[in-house]
């Protein structure tokens, strides 16, 4: 689909109700994802049916070649109750 630029927020709202999967992930012109991440998700996504979101740290990588890992603390997790987490995402269609 091709959309006149409007911003990250215009893109998401013009894209993610034309997604047809059951998992909708975001990447960034300017990021890059590590082999097998949409794997992974996947994978945690599928071994637990609760789960409605996931996260994870990012390594921000400068021009320079410098890495600054943001790593979320061992044993850290969020989870949002099935039930909001579909409202949340209710208008966009992904439940």
């Amino acid at each position: 689909m091709r959309k006149e630029n409007g911003g990250q927020a215009s893109a998401f709202n013009a894209g993610i109700p034309e997604c047809k999967g059951e998992i909708i992930a975001f990447l960034d012109g300017d990021d890059w994802w590590a082999p097998n991440k949409l794997r992974r998700v996947a994978q945690t996504m599928n071994a637990d049916a609760s789960v409605g979101i996931v996260g994870h740290g990012i390594v921000n990588v400068q021009r320079d070649g410098r890495e600054q890992a943001e790593i979320s603390p061992r044993g850290f997790t969020s989870r949002l109750v099935p039930s909001r987490a579909r409202a949340c995402f209710a208008d966009a269609a992904l439940f």
